[in-house]
């Protein structure tokens, strides 16, 4: 699957991702279920207390509750790394460089995930193993959206670490390769998964048709 396809797909629906779908805000201390839907910790105690029961609001799988209570539910390890990049990149201080002088970062690298100064910054462009990384200035940066942040690291399934190469239309969730063969089977005729490609083009065409119909 192409980056520019995830890129494409990210870019339209992923101004959703720090959103808990219980109480619509910025997730808090968020917890995903096997299914891969997160909410706030706190949201989703209210929604097993109101239901009687541990079920995912948004694709209705039923889970046992974990002993200890849902406070022993897997972080989101993604969203947790987004929401403390997002607090870093907009806070007051300066950030270091990852170098040894700890000089104020003027750069970040989307491949090394690493803060630069502008010495460091020049070693790092002298080594060819890191000829293609992509560069991006701090100010740059700072003012990128939600969105935009989300694409310097394109998510990654939380169970096998692999691309979301594909979309689960009946999970409503992006998915990898391993997952249409486990938790997503399409063989068993449960799960549908398509390309994230084609999940965009239908996304796009759904927008469309709902601004048109929004102004006829």
């Amino acid at each position: 699957m192409a980056t520019s396809d995830l890129n494409q797909f990210l870019e339209n629906v992923n101004e959703k991702v720090l959103e808990c779908t219980i109480c619509f805000k910025r997730l808090q201390n968020p917890k995903s279920l096997n299914c891969l839907h997160s909410f706030c910790l706190a949201c989703l105690e209210d929604w097993v207390k109101t239901k009687g029961k541990l079920i995912c609001p948004t694709c209705s799988k039923s889970y046992p509750i974990p002993e200890g209570g849902l406070q022993k539910l897997p972080p989101n390890t993604f969203i947790n790394n987004l929401l403390e990049t997002i607090e870093q990149f907009s806070g007051k201080d300066q950030i270091k460089c990852a170098c040894k002088k700890r000089e104020s970062a003027i750069y970040y690298c989307q491949d090394c995930r690493q803060y630069l100064c502008l010495t460091g910054s020049e070693y790092h462009n002298e080594f060819r193993l890191f000829a293609n990384h992509k560069l991006h200035s701090m100010e740059d940066v700072r003012s990128m959206s939600p969105s935009q942040m989300t694409l310097l690291h394109p998510p990654q399934c939380l169970q096998h670490n692999k691309p979301l190469e594909f979309y689960c239309t009946e999970c409503k969730t992006p998915i990898c390769m391993h997952c249409t063969i486990t938790d997503h089977n399409a063989w068993e005729g449960n799960h549908k998964p398509i390309s994230i490609s084609k999940a965009f083009q239908t996304f796009k065409e759904t927008s469309e048709a709902l601004q048109k119909s929004a102004y006829d």
